[in-house]
């Protein structure tokens, strides 16, 4: 009753105007901050991030609500495939001893990090003159991961568009 812009629809009271001094310490802002602008759907990238070969994205879209609030949704970019150790150990083991002799490597397994790493088209050629390719060592790229995360709120409609096909 008390919150007239709660669920109306109607946007909520501006924050008061106020020097950044002020700003920083009644409302939490920090030094060193950085404006994020809108992307051109409404919503904000609010960080993108890499980690080895894993690259993920925070995005932010509005919610309908009596404060201000934002939903975010977290999303993984696509995947490499999986090795598939059953369609190379054969020929590794097969190869075991020349592997050692020529190559002067104890184990033959220290080579799968090498066959998943190959790009679409390469190949390891064994020195039994098989080829291992990695169409037939990896499987294919698998769909990154892709959460939403949504708090208390009445419309959650600006959040559809960044937030769909959620898992």
């Amino acid at each position: 009753k008390d919150i007239p812009y709660l669920h109306t629809g109607k946007p909520p009271p501006l924050l008061p105007s106020a020097s950044p001094d002020l700003r920083e310490s009644q409302f939490g802002e920090q030094p060193g901050g950085r404006d994020i602008e809108r992307d051109s759907d409404g919503a904000w990238t609010v960080l993108t991030a890499t980690e080895g070969e894993m690259r993920l994205t925070v995005r932010a879209a509005p919610l309908q609500h009596g404060a201000r609030t934002v939903g975010y949704v977290v999303e993984e970019d696509e995947k490499g495939g999986r090795l598939n150790p059953q369609a190379v150990m054969p020929h590794l083991e097969r190869n075991r001893l020349a592997i050692r002799e020529q190559w002067n490597i104890k184990d033959p397994r220290y080579l799968m990090k090498q066959i998943k790493a190959l790009a679409p088209g390469e190949g390891l050629t064994l020195p039994d003159g098989h080829v291992i390719t990695s169409e037939t060592a990896v499987g294919s790229v698998r769909k990154g991961r892709k959460v939403a995360i949504l708090g208390d709120c009445c419309n959650a409609s600006m959040m559809a568009p960044i937030a769909a096909h959620a898992d």
